[in-house]
């Protein structure tokens, strides 16, 4: 399951509200499942792509600009 995404990820709860969505090429793995979701359970809503820089801070792909567009591109 580690790699980075080929496409965005969309992560929902068993209520599928939102969590949040993660950028292509972020690296994803159990590690980083498992700081997203205890994240979202302190903060007790949608991560944000702020949040998702403070639990990541050396994520680049979380800092890139026009990342919407970039992910149309590939």
């Amino acid at each position: 399951m580690a790699g980075r995404l080929i496409e965005p990820k969309v992560i929902t709860d068993f209520n599928q509200e939102l969590v949040c969505v993660l950028p292509k090429g972020f690296w994803f793995d159990d590690v980083r499942w498992q700081s997203i979701w205890a994240t979202f359970d302190e903060k007790g809503a949608t991560l944000s792509m702020a949040d998702l820089r403070e639990i990541f801070p050396d994520e680049e792909v979380l800092y890139e600009e026009n990342q919407k567009i970039k992910q149309n591109l590939y």
